[in-house]
C-alpha cells in the first residue's frame, strides 16, 4: 500500500487491492456513495462499472491513458462514452511545465471550449496561444488544432454549450512558477507607478496579478508577480528602484502558488467571489492577491498550503 499524501475527510472511503470493476459495485451496493473516484479505467468491465454507477446517480471521477481526445477517441470503449455524452467534461493534463499542467478543456461531446480554453491558455496551459483563442471566440469561428509533424486527425475549438453554464466552476488551475513582489512605502503617484512598470518592462519582465493597497497619508504598498524564472533580472531591476526610492521596502517571495478557479458558468452566477472566500476561511487558509477574470478568479497562496487548498476548492466546489 501506498503512503497517504492528502487528508480527504472522514466521509471519504479507499478500496485497496480490489479489481476497479467489482470495487465500484460493491461500494455502490453497500455505501450509497455520491461520488465515485477512479484511476486508469480501460476494461469493459470497468466501463459497464461506470455506466452502472451512473444510470444510479454517482458522480464520476475517472482517469484514464491517453495523449489526447483523438487517441482517446480511437479506443472503441470511450469512443462510445463520448458519442453517448457520458461525461460533462474532459481534461486533458499534461507534464511538459510541471505535472498536472492543463492542456485542454473539452466538452460531453469532446470539443475544446472557446472560454475555458482561453482561460486556460493565459492561466499558463500550453496548448494555444492565448490571442489565437480569443480572436476566434470574438468571431464565433471554429478552431481546428492540427499536428504539423504528424498526420493524425486534428481537435476543434468551438463555443460554448449553454447548457453547460449550469456547472458553474469546472477547473482548477495550480501554477508552483510564481515570483511574489511587493514594494512598501511608495508614494502615491501615478508616475511614480508608472515608473516601476516601466522598467519591468524595459527588462522584458511579464507582470501576472497586480494589488495596490488604498493610499493612506500618501503612501502604498504595491504587489505583483512575475515568472520564478525572472528572479536574478527582478533583483536587479529592485536594486535600481531602491536607489532611485530609498524610503521604499522590497521584499521578493518564490514560495508562491497561485490557484485559479475557472468556469464559464460564472458569466452568469452571483456569490462565487464569496462563497470561495468562505471555504478558504473555514480551513484557515490565507491568500495575499486575488484577480478575477469574467470566468476565473485567481488567488496566490503560500506553497505549504497549496495541497490544503486544492483538495478543500476540489472537494466543496464538487470538481
Amino acid at each position: 500500500m501506498g503512503v497517504a499524501q492528502n487528508h480527504l475527510g472522514i466521509r471519504t472511503d479507499i478500496l485497496d487491492g480490489c479489481p476497479k470493476a467489482e470495487g465500484m459495485i460493491m461500494l455502490i451496493r453497500s455505501m450509497g456513495p455520491q461520488v465515485i473516484a477512479v484511476d486508469e479505467i480501460g476494461t469493459p468491465e470497468d466501463v459497464h462499472a461506470i455506466e452502472y454507477a451512473m444510470h444510479c446517480g454517482c458522480k464520476m471521477l475517472a482517469t484514464v491513458h491517453a495523449e489526447s481526445m483523438e487517441e482517446l477517441r480511437k479506443k472503441p470503449l470511450f469512443n462510445r462514452m463520448i458519442g453517448e455524452g457520458r461525461f460533462e467534461r474532459y481534461i486533458l493534463l499534461g507534464n511538459d511545465a510541471h505535472v498536472g499542467q492543463i492542456e485542454g478543456i473539452f466538452d460531453n461531446r469532446g470539443s475544446l471550449l472557446y472560454k475555458e480554453m482561453m482561460e486556460m491558455a493565459s492561466l499558463g496551459a500550453g496548448i494555444m496561444e492565448p490571442r489565437a483563442v480569443e480572436i476566434g471566440c470574438k468571431y464565433q469561428i471554429p478552431i481546428y488544432v492540427a499536428s504539423s509533424q504528424h498526420d493524425i486527425t486534428g481537435t476543434t475549438i468551438r463555443g460554448v454549450d449553454h447548457n453547460m453554464e449550469e456547472n458553474v466552476i469546472t477547473g482548477l488551475s495550480i501554477s508552483d512558477d510564481v515570483l511574489m513582489v511587493t514594494i512598501s512605502n511608495l508614494e502615491f503617484k501615478v508616475e511614480n507607478i508608472a515608473i516601476v512598470f516601466e522598467k519591468l518592462a524595459e527588462a522584458n519582465i511579464n507582470v501576472d496579478m497586480i494589488s495596490q493597497t488604498a493610499p493612506i497619508n500618501g503612501i502604498v504598498n504595491l504587489s505583483f508577480t512575475a515568472s520564478t524564472d525572472d528572479y536574478d533580472v527582478m533583483k536587479e531591476v529592485m536594486q535600481q528602484l531602491k536607489k532611485q526610492y530609498q524610503e521604499i521596502d522590497i521584499e521578493l517571495e518564490d514560495d508562491i502558488t497561485k490557484v485559479s478557479v475557472i468556469g464559464v458558468g460564472m458569466l452568469n452566477q452571483s456569490g462565487v467571489t464569496g462563497k470561495i472566500f468562505r471555504i478558504l476561511a473555514n480551513h484557515h487558509i490565507s491568500f495575499r492577491q486575488v484577480t478575477t477574470s469574467e470566468i476565473s478568479i485567481s488567488y496566490t497562496i503560500n506553497k505549504k498550503d497549496k495541497a490544503t487548498t486544492v483538495a478543500v476548492l476540489a472537494g466543496e466546489l464538487g470538481l
